[in-house]
């Protein structure tokens, strides 16, 4: 019984200790031989035992590995605004811009009342907003001409009444060009409730309502065509940024506003 625990304990030897014992031997007569029996089997034993260190970084590479081929390329963006056709941008832009004059002229209160209000130090200068909110509405008047073209396409006007209102409620451009006008009607009556009737508390809601609708225009134009989700995006930065604002200036003037029920 003794010999043959012996017996079992000595039988898994090490292969590798072994063949390198066994090497020292062969360099004597048949160095290439051995060096190359030596090679063969620790290449062998790393396959069949790899490191847990190689399988870690191999699991982490794999979760680190991301699909980014539904974001577009600069070039792919370029691409897509210079096929937007001139009559569809010009169309696209009247309706940005032409958005805003749907609304009453607060700009005296723009140029009396706000400037006496409380700011943080980190407020933008005045001329900041023209030249943030110009290029912004030039890209969404883009993004609004690439779905426009996309709705006209998916929209059947040809077959009468009711195949008409079929496609046009299942067009996916279609209801991305309503959320768009959400998020169009949300921005201007922010306008009415801070300037026009100085209801801060409550543009601070309509704020945060705009800031929605501007995300979920993104997420409903990307569906439709990623180039133009992609135009949207940066107001998504800008109205962060007046979000905060907004909620600051609110909280620095206590009483300079409306009264509100």
């Amino acid at each position: 019984m003794v010999h043959e625990k012996r017996r079992k304990l000595a039988a898994p030897i090490d292969t590798i200790s072994f063949l390198s014992l066994f090497n020292l031997n062969l360099d004597l007569f048949f160095p290439a031989f051995a060096n190359q029996a030596l090679a063969l089997n620790l290449s062998s034993s790393y396959q069949r035992h790899p490191p847990s260190q190689q399988r870690i970084k191999s699991k982490s590479e794999k979760k680190m590995k991301l699909d980014l081929s539904c974001l577009p390329s600069a070039r792919g963006l370029a691409d897509a605004v210079a096929e937007i056709a001139p009559l569809h941008f010009a169309a696209g832009a009247i309706l940005v811009f032409g958005a805003g004059r749907l609304i009453p002229d607060y700009s005296a209160n723009y140029k009396e009342w706000y400037p006496s209000l409380s700011k943080p130090s980190w407020n933008p200068p005045g001329y900041v907003f023209p030249l943030v909110w110009v290029p912004l509405k030039l890209l969404q008047s883009a993004a609004l001409a690439i779905v426009g073209k996309v709705a006209a396409a998916e929209v059947d006007a040809s077959s009468g009444v009711g195949p008409f209102f079929k496609s046009l409620t299942s067009s996916k451009a279609v209801g991305a060009l309503a959320v768009f006008a959400g998020m169009t009607a949300l921005g201007n009556y922010w306008n009415v409730t801070f300037f026009g009737r100085r209801q801060m508390k409550k543009s601070v809601k309509v704020m945060a309502a705009f800031w929605g609708s501007v995300v979920a225009t993104v997420v409903a134009f990307a569906a439709v065509d990623k180039n133009a989700g992609a135009l949207v995006a940066p107001t998504v930065v800008w109205v962060t940024i007046a979000t905060a604002l907004n909620a600051t200036i609110v909280r620095l003037n206590p009483g300079k506003g409306a009264k509100e029920d």
